[in-house]
């Protein structure tokens, strides 16, 4: 019996560890790798959590439970209530999913983190030659489509996008793992070949955002530098590093004419990307007040659309039935008030928790997970202003994978201190 425990043990312990690296390699460019590697997560837990509750998650406070649960419950079931005809459980379960996903990766990995430190340069080196792949694309205009090379054109403008069809998922996806890989190396000065290719991918992958021509990423992006600025303020002068920082930003920008005409369109009402969104904002808006506690639900909110821009043809001109560009309104719009406290509810709860975590370890070499953590979800929140990220399965797939990894090392920190 002992031997075959143990033989179910490293059977076990080899599929986990099959998922880890499936998860984090398609993290960058695979939603079908990310959908599988998660589906699986979700299940083991499932099955084998009941044998381990013990310590299956012990690194998570219980308000969590508390805040994930009922905004998976409420997603699941909330539109039964405001239009039980078209109900569809397992619509809403897709949206949803992201809470059971959070505790299946930490479920997962909590045994694997080892594992983990010692791959990591293959993450980094993937992240350094799909980065590469996408300044390819800037510089020739080109990207392999269906293993065929096309070209494509946006508003005049080429834009890559790595291996994610939607240039905006690109954008913050890599943009996440960006800031959040960016802040070891602001607690690490070490130089070995692991830390120079991280340095080095880095490089790669700021350049390739940069030619995204993502304007709310670079906002996100930027505001994730000012949390970063305040972790430095003791450790370098502050007074001369940011004035250098905005005085190489502005020459890059006003120096490359695309990137400069890019920055100056966010000032521009006749934009029609801007345009777009405020047409966008004040319909969602409208359909708010209609009914503003329970919302409409996911498969309402369509069709209401479509028929407040119809009913006013001169408000609106571009009648595009989409999400509302915005996470917090489109949540308005679907779940009402309640969803709206429920998704603020995870969210602060997480950031509030992260930044606990990240005072605790001040000092020690763990503390660059919890600031990469608060980091990326600075780039979420507030590239979702501009985009609706939480819609978006592979972006916030990244950001709670990068969630969990805060809770798992804490816990791996306290054990070893």
């Amino acid at each position: 019996m002992p031997s075959v425990r143990s033989a179910l043990s490293k059977v076990n312990s080899g599929f986990m560890s099959l998922l880890m690296v499936l998860a984090f390699f398609s993290a960058l460019g695979s939603i079908a790798g990310m959908e599988f590697a998660f589906g699986f997560m979700v299940i083991a837990m499932i099955l084998l959590a009941p044998f381990k509750a013990k310590d299956a998650f012990k690194e998570i406070p219980l308000s969590l439970y508390y805040s994930f649960g009922s905004l998976l419950i409420f997603i699941m079931f909330q539109d039964y209530f405001v239009a039980p005809q078209k109900f569809k459980l397992t619509e809403n379960i897709v949206t949803a999913r992201f809470s059971l996903v959070f505790f299946a990766i930490v479920f997962t990995f909590r045994n694997q983190l080892s594992k983990l430190k010692s791959w990591s340069f293959l993450f980094h080196l993937h992240l350094l030659w799909i980065c590469s792949f996408a300044v390819y694309q800037a510089f020739t205009g080109h990207v392999m489509e269906h293993w065929q090379w096309t070209y494509i054109d946006y508003q005049g403008v080429f834009r890559p996008r790595g291996f994610f069809i939607n240039t905006m998922t690109y954008s913050y996806v890599f943009s996440m793992w960006f800031v959040f890989l960016l802040a070891w190396t602001l607690n690490h000065s070490k130089h070995n070949w692991r830390t120079n290719l991280l340095r080095l991918s880095l490089f790669v992958c700021a350049t390739s955002l940069i030619l995204t021509q993502t304007r709310g990423m670079w906002i996100a992006v930027a505001s994730a530098f000012v949390l970063y600025f305040y972790h430095l303020r003791k450790k370098i002068n502050l007074k001369k590093l940011i004035p250098a920082t905005l005085v190489f930003i502005i020459i890059l920008f006003s120096s490359v004419t695309p990137l400069r005409t890019r920055v100056m369109s966010i000032f521009e009402a006749s934009n029609s990307s801007n345009s777009m969104r405020v047409e966008l904002w004040n319909s969602h808006l409208t359909l708010f007040k209609e009914r503003p506690f329970l919302g409409y639900g996911p498969q309402i909110k369509a069709q209401k659309l479509k028929d407040e821009y119809y009913s006013k043809p001169d408000q609106y001109h571009y009648k595009k039935i989409s999400h509302a560009h915005n996470n917090f309104l489109e949540i308005a719009v679907r779940y009402g008030l309640v969803g709206l406290f429920l998704y603020l509810w995870v969210f602060i709860g997480v950031f509030k928790e992260t930044w606990r975590k990240y005072k605790e370890s001040l000092n020690t070499p763990i503390n660059s997970v919890f600031l990469g953590s608060m980091g990326a979800q600075v780039v979420f929140h507030v590239g979702g202003l501009t985009e609706c990220t939480f819609l978006d399965y592979e972006v916030v797939y990244g950001l709670t994978l990068i969630i969990a990894l805060g809770f798992l090392n804490y816990k791996k920190n306290k054990m070893e201190a």
